[in-house]
């Protein structure tokens, strides 16, 4: 199974920094703006047992995304769970861990293609660039958030 792992010093607390994922209109800022992604449920919490509905556009075929929250430690983590979507399987858990003068903010994704040995080839071609460059830009983005002063 491939994982993908993402790794950033975010300079903020990880209260401050936690607090900023548990707001609903977030993830919008989160989505690179090269993705085609409309959002058609935002979780109103990062608690268990919430879910997001999103329509993922590629080329000329679209499709739901349904992910489900199925870990939350307030300050600490949460993960989602593709329920219905791309993935034969899709486990996400966002880290956040307090460090000096800041947190270091961990994505983790465990994730499998249906198709067996030949996608896992493509996994490693396709989908791990295209998530390394998803994964920079929303790193990026939270950083910013607080280099702004906007969430300070």
């Amino acid at each position: 199974m491939p994982k993908f792992i993402q790794e950033s010093f975010i300079p903020a607390p990880v209260e401050k920094v936690f607090a900023l994922y548990e707001k609903p209109d977030f993830l919008q800022r989160l989505i690179p703006p090269w993705e085609k992604v409309e959002i058609l449920k935002r979780a109103s919490t990062l608690e268990v047992g919430q879910q997001v509905v999103l329509l993922v556009t590629l080329g000329f075929v679209s499709f739901r995304w349904v992910i489900e929250h199925v870990e939350h430690e307030k300050n600490k983590l949460f993960a989602d769970k593709q329920i219905q979507g791309p993935f034969k399987s899709w486990y996400h858990r966002h880290l956040f861990q307090p460090t000096e003068g800041g947190t270091l903010l961990r994505d983790e994704i465990e994730y499998t293609l249906p198709g067996g040995v030949v996608s896992n080839l493509v996994a490693s071609f396709l989908i791990k660039p295209r998530l390394q460059k998803m994964f920079t830009y929303r790193h990026e983005v939270t950083r910013k958030a607080f280099e702004d002063s906007r969430e300070s």
